[in-house]
């Protein structure tokens, strides 16, 4: 049996994914996590969206903020790739969103490549921080983690199917 020491959480040890939702402060059930999994594949098999669940474990946020888990997991597991407008428009490049949930901090954040690259029209940091304020906060504070995390996510694919829809109009 290996024990475990502290320089086993840096975020370079960080694991690799291992599905589209991944828990790693083990906050849902075994089938809770397939049915979010799905939801995530499918929903990212439709639009191209590359739309990744993570929980983390507060080994990580005791050492790191959320900011830095974040660049760190997003670089060392290819997410948030740019993806020019044209190319988003047409479904011919994958874009990234990262919801980020750690329950021991008592946080969640939506992190989104369109934060960085100019894509805001397709999901605004706005309409992603009202997203958690209006569909996940007071469950997550419930500690019904499961519903709050399935409500958030239905609601950001909604925006981001009518901000999609929109862009294809024009």
């Amino acid at each position: 049996m290996k024990i475990s020491t502290d320089n086993d959480h840096t975020l370079e040890s960080f694991p690799k994914p291992i599905r589209w939702a991944n828990d790693m402060e083990h906050i849902y059930t075994g089938h809770q996590l397939k049915t979010l999994d799905s939801l995530l594949e499918n929903f990212q098999n439709r639009s191209k969206i590359q739309l990744k669940l993570i929980t983390i474990d507060s080994i990580y946020l005791s050492k790191y903020d959320f900011k830095g888990v974040l660049n760190q997991v997003a670089g060392k597991w290819h997410l948030l790739k740019q993806a020019d407008y044209e190319d988003l428009t047409n479904r011919n490049q994958y874009f990234g969103i990262v919801i980020l949930i750690s329950k021991w901090d008592k946080r969640i954040k939506v992190f989104s490549s369109s934060s960085y690259y100019g894509i805001g029209e397709i999901l605004s940091e706005t309409d992603a921080n009202n997203i958690v304020a209006d569909e996940m906060f007071q469950l997550f504070e419930e500690q019904n983690y499961y519903q709050a995390t399935l409500n958030g996510l239905s609601a950001l694919m909604d925006k981001i199917n009518q901000n999609l829809a929109v862009k294809e109009k024009k």
